[in-house]
């Protein structure tokens, strides 16, 4: 005989279609809404999709507190989080403006059995950017690396950003330095390292980054990189620029 799935394992499911749905258009409040009319954190035969789905929703809403006790939950309840909904968590900590506490949810989940996938990782060291501080961006990609979670351009990208804003130049060209040996370079992550040059008056780097040439140094596309990097450029002084870029 074959058995029939149980009525909280049918509402379950349809509630984590329900918000897929709703997230898929883009209504996060009435993803949220829906959420809170199915008990929300009671669990009541809810599953580990559907808090996928609604953690999602809240990272999208920028519902810290709602998010950092969800995933809480779900661990208590042994509903094991996958990566995505781990990321979604410590993102929605990051778009409520709770940077603490996404640095301290994600420090919490890596001591727990279901690993750490690359974008939680990201969102923390978006946070690091919007802190400005460097060091703990760095320190956040040297624990990927210790947990074998590999750095992908976003992680870079973001890295590259935090140090820009925390004033760490040098960080950043090495970062870049880092992503062009791995054959990754990213245009975007080369406009962030201008800024962060231009930001720290490394005027002289800066411009080394944007000279002529400098595209094909890094492995970029030209096209690529002088659109990425036009206003990172603008913040450099117009008579240094005109100097340094001169045709011999």
């Amino acid at each position: 005989l074959v058995s029939k799935p149980q009525p909280h394992m049918c509402a379950s499911s349809t509630l984590a279609a329900q918000l897929r749905s709703a997230r898929s258009r883009g209504r996060w409040a009435e993803a949220l809404r829906l959420w809170k009319s199915a008990g929300e954190l009671e669990f009541r035969g809810i599953d580990a999709a559907a808090c996928g789905e609604a953690l999602g929703a809240m990272a999208k809403a920028g519902a810290a507190e709602e998010a950092a006790l969800l995933l809480r939950q779900m661990h208590a309840r042994r509903l094991a989080p996958d990566h995505a909904a781990i990321g979604s968590a410590v993102a929605a900590c990051v778009a409520g403006g709770a940077w603490e506490e996404s640095f301290k949810l994600l420090a919490e989940v890596e001591r727990w059995p279901y690993g750490v996938g690359a974008v939680a990782y990201n969102a923390a060291i978006t946070a690091c950017g919007h802190a400005s501080v460097a060091e703990e961006a760095l320190a956040l990609l040297r624990r990927m690396a210790q947990r074998g979670v590999t750095a992908t351009e976003v992680t870079y990208g973001a890295a590259i950003g935090a140090c820009g804003r925390g004033h760490a130049w040098e960080a950043a060209v090495g970062l870049l330095e880092e992503m062009r040996e791995a054959g990754t370079p990213d245009a975007i992550a080369h406009a962030g390292t201008v800024a962060a040059c231009a930001r720290a008056v490394a005027w002289r780097q800066a411009l080394i980054l944007v000279s002529p040439g400098a595209d094909r140094c890094w492995g970029l596309a030209e096209t690529m990189s002088v659109a990425a990097c036009t206003s990172a450029v603008e913040q450099l002084p117009r008579a240094a620029c005109s100097f340094f870029l001169q045709p011999e």
